[in-house]
Order: C-alpha cells, then sequence, then structure tokens
C-alpha cells in the first residue's frame, strides 16, 4: 500500500506468472491479486457484456517471455512494442535464421556444428561426445542451446538425505584413477575435502555413511585394476598417441587413457555404471584411432565394468573387433553418422539403442524381445524399486529431441531406422554382421 501510494508517474509491480519448468499457472501474492482484481473490474466491470471474451490483455498489463533472451525481446516486428531488451549478450544468443528450417527427424537444411561439416577435419573428442550422449551434443553445438542448469549435476540448495549417491555419478571411478596414477593399493579411510566439501553429499553422521558404501565399492574396481600390468608395479606409465587419420576426410585428436607395460600400450576405461553405447562407442573410437595410429605396435584393451549383479569385472561387456580394416571401416560409419548428427539424433539415444543392440547380440532372432527391452529402458520401470527411463534423464534433452516419440514404436518408419543404427553400432564394435531380419 505503502508503494502504490508513493507513486507519481508509473508503478512497475510484477510476478513470476508461469513456472519455468512446466510452464503452468501461477498465481500472485494476495495483495497483488487483490489489485489485479480491483483493476479488472474497473478496465470490464461488466465481464458478462464483454462481445469478446478473448480479447487481449488489458493495457496495464504485460505478459513476459519466461526467458530475458526470447526471440520475442529482439525481433524488430514484435506485435508489442513494451517487450525489449538492451542487452547485447541475449541479443547475440538468438540463432541464425537457417535454425527455423530445423526438422529433428526429417532431413531438413540445419545449422552445421563445428567440426561436422563435410570435407572438414573431424576431432576425436567432438565424435565421441557426439555418440556419448547425441541429445545434448545436438542442443548445444547445433541449436546453441544448454538446460545444463537443470541437470542433476547442477548445484542445489537442497541438503542431502540419502547415504547412497545416484549410479550414475562419476565419483567412484574418480576415487579410483586418483588412486591408480598415485600408485596407492588402498582408499583413505576418512573422506577427502572433495568429498566431503563438494555439498553433493550429506554431511554428519551420513555423510560418513555415504564415504564407506562409496570407498567399499570403490576399493572393488581398484583392486581389480591393480591386478593389471599397467598398474601393478606402482604409479603407471601414460603414453600420449596423437592421432591423424585419412579417414572420413582427415580424423585427428589425441588417445587418453593410455599406459605402458613392456612393450605393450593398454587402453584403460572404468565405467562404475552398467555400460551401454555411451562408454562403448567412445572406447571403439579411441581403439580403432589407436590401432591405426601404431599399426606395428602391441595394443591391449580393458574396461572395468559391473556386471549384472553390479560386481566389477573385465571387459568390455561386447568384444571388440581387432581386425584393422574392421576399424578403419567402422571408423569411417561413425564419421559418416556424425556428419549427418541431425539424423543420427533423432533415432539414436545411447543407453535405449543399446540395449535393443544388447538383446540381438545374446538372441539375434528375438526382434520382440529386443524392442520390449528398448521400450523398457527408454520409459523406465516402476518394479523392483524401479528405475528411470532415459526420456526422462534431466534436463530433458532426450525428451525434447525424441518429439512424438515414433522411433520406440514397432513398425513405424522410425523404428526401423532406430533399429537400424542400433545394429550398425553392434557391427561396427563386434565386426560381426548383424541379421536383417531382426528389425
Amino acid at each position: 500500500l505503502e508503494a502504490l501510494m508513493s507513486a507519481r508517474q508509473a508503478l512497475h509491480l510484477s510476478y513470476v506468472g508461469e513456472g519455468v519448468q512446466d510452464n503452468k499457472e501461477r498465481n500472485p501474492a494476495l495483495p497483488l491479486a487483490e489489485l489485479m482484481g480491483f483493476l479488472e473490474r474497473e478496465y470490464n466491470p461488466d465481464p458478462a457484456s464483454d462481445p469478446d471474451p478473448e480479447r487481449r490483455d488489458p493495457p496495464w498489463r504485460v505478459r513476459h517471455p519466461l526467458q530475458p533472451f526470447d526471440a520475442r525481446y529482439f525481433d524488430p516486428a514484435r506485435p508489442d512494442p513494451r517487450l525489449f531488451s538492451y542487452s547485447r549478450e541475449f541479443a547475440s544468443l538468438r540463432a541464425d535464421a537457417a535454425a527455423t528450417d530445423w526438422q529433428f527427424l526429417a532431413g531438413a537444411p540445419v545449422l552445421a556444428p563445428a567440426g561436422s561439416q563435410s570435407g572438414g577435419p573431424v576431432e576425436l573428442k567432438s565424435m565421441a561426445a557426439f555418440f556419448k550422449d547425441p541429445s545434448r551434443w545436438i542442443c548445444k553445438q547445433a541449436l546453441k542451446m544448454s538446460r545444463d542448469a537443470l541437470g542433476e549435476e547442477a548445484p542445489s540448495d537442497r541438503e542431502p538425505l540419502e547415504a547412497k549417491p545416484h549410479h550414475f555419478d562419476g565419483v567412484r571411478a574418480d576415487l579410483v584413477w586418483e588412486a591408480l596414477r598415485a600408485g596407492r593399493d588402498f582408499l583413505p579411510e576418512s573422506a577427502p575435502a572433495n568429498f566431503s566439501h563438494s555439498g553433493k553429499y550429506a554431511s554428519g553422521a551420513l555423510g560418513e555413511r555415504t564415504w564407506q558404501q562409496v570407498r567399499a565399492e570403490a576399493q572393488g574396481y581398484l583392486d581389480l585394476a591393480r591386478s593389471l600390468p599397467p598398474f601393478a608395479g606402482g604409479p603407471p606409465q601414460p603414453v600420449a598417441q596423437a592421432t591423424d587419420l585419412p579417414i572420413g576426410g582427415k580424423l585427428i585428436g589425441s588417445v587418453g587413457s593410455l599406459f605402458a607395460a613392456g612393450d605393450t600400450c593398454w587402453l584403460v576405461s572404468i565405467s562404475t555404471s552398467q555400460p551401454s553405447f555411451k562408454q562403448l562407442i567412445p572406447l571403439f573410437i579411441d581403439w580403432a584411432a589407436l590401432n591405426l595410429s601404431r599399426p606395428e605396435g602391441s595394443c591391449r584393451l580393458v574396461m572395468i565394468h559391473p556386471n549384472k549383479k553390479k560386481e566389477p569385472v573385465l571387459g568390455p561387456p561386447i568384444p571388440f573387433t581387432t581386425d584393422p580394416e574392421q576399424l578403419r571401416s567402422g571408423l569411417a560409419a561413425l564419421i559418416t553418422m556424425y556428419r549427418n548428427a541431425h539424423r543420427t539424433a533423432g533415432v539414436y539415444y545411447a543407453r535405449t539403442s543399446f540395449s535393443f543392440a544388447e538383446v540381438l547380440h545374446e538372441k539375434p532372432e528375438d526382434a520382440e524381445a529386443a524392442e520390449k527391452s528398448a521400450w523398457t529402458c527408454w520409459n523406465g520401470s516402476d518394479f523392483n524399486g524401479g528405475f528411470t527411463g532415459e526420456r526422462d534423464y534431466a534436463p530433458m534433452y532426450n525428451q525434447m529431441l525424441a518429439g512424438d516419440e515414433s522411433f520406440i514404436e514397432a513398425d513405424t518408419p522410425e523404428h526401423e531406422r532406430f533399429a537400424g543404427v542400433a545394429r550398425s553400432l553392434l557391427e561396427i564394435i563386434t565386426g560381426l554382421p548383424q541379421p536383417e531380419e531382426a528389425a
């Protein structure tokens, strides 16, 4: 009331009228609601007699977009001149006009993400990032749109109240790698500062239980890793391997996680969550690039990952081909998919595609079981404690890219493309042709 009575020329009052995450309408505070009701009655004292109940908002109300970088603020032809912004930073975020032709599942003209132009060099790191999380890559690299603030790993002001970290949390693998590089056989009894002060885990007695649980799980992976030749005698000897291969134009970059043991170069990967194409395709890219860059060298590949009983085992879970021609043709096929990322991403989702391919690898003729496995992985399950489906992984890049999700429905053209990509990726990794009738 004091602010209202103190106004001389104008009074600006605002409130959040829609939820940022669900777009649902939100009510103003009671004093503001009463003022708005009064103004509504004065503006239109008899709503029942209004010949146009769908008329525009009263002149004193402005409905602003939810985001300050909304294109309506920077459109010269905007219908409401009150929507404007002086921010050059937000104006620069507007996509090029070509982005208006974007279609996720069709072959429409799109913005070419950096590094994917036909004939240009392809970076190992960028291609691996695409196959690791295609929806995120497309949205961030091609559409220049980020939802990372809504992700599971985003900072939160909520106090953690569970002793068990999320199964996608990479803290266990980070602890193992830290111990391996230092040549240690055991993880510390007390939680290190970067664990206890991260804000991701509970404090006090609950935080101590969290650390002991994480430590026990990570120790199993460390024990298995220490049994490998590169780590058996103390700190490992890293190997640097640059790549410059004339495949699909030009493939450049460097292979990481390489260690020497005698005359053998070991490529080592550690995954504390169930592996899928998210881990396997980037690992295959490194494996193929390593072998083709060192044709005369001795190379070994090992992946430490959990089995179905969540026990650490040596893998990978699907055997990788070692044939140089298959490695070369596999890289060429992956580069083609990468260069056509806007077509690949709509029918490729790392975990769902792998769940489909994994069943075909075990039961080549059981297409129905593969489809059921993919559907469950995509949608999640409430059975036996339940799990979140890939479609609902925060921050919802997958759900945005999937559109009507017809790729998961059998007997649709999109599903045929989905199954074809999954079979192709399985064939690239193993070097074994997959039966077409399994689609």
